[in-house]
């Protein structure tokens, strides 16, 4: 699950970010529907937040799936996750991107 989740994670950060600030609300309808296709009631799931830097504010905050399978708990926009080791992932990818 957390390769599933990683991976949809790089996809979406080269796939949703808009060229220009006039692509923004386009690339956030699209990543919201890919969102409410996931949103299942029974699996672990994430949040997800994209956010105008120019601006300051929050173009979508999204929460889908379970925090917790066993209790049922849904994730809210709020929900805090352990990122352990998978911050790495995301470094060695930079890094390569950086090299190239």
């Amino acid at each position: 699950m957390k390769n599933k989740i990683l991976i949809l994670v790089l996809w979406g950060l080269a796939h949703f970010a808009p060229a220009t600030a006039a692509d923004a609300p386009n690339a956030t309808r699209e990543a919201a529907a890919l969102i409410e296709r996931m949103n299942d009631s029974s699996a672990p799931g994430g949040v997800v937040g994209i956010l105008d830097l120019q601006k300051h504010q929050w173009l979508l905050q999204k929460a889908f799936g379970l925090a917790n399978v066993d209790t049922g708990k849904r994730n809210g926009v709020d929900t805090i996750f352990c990122v352990a080791s998978v911050s790495k992932q995301f470094t060695a990818t930079l890094a390569a991107i950086a090299a190239h």
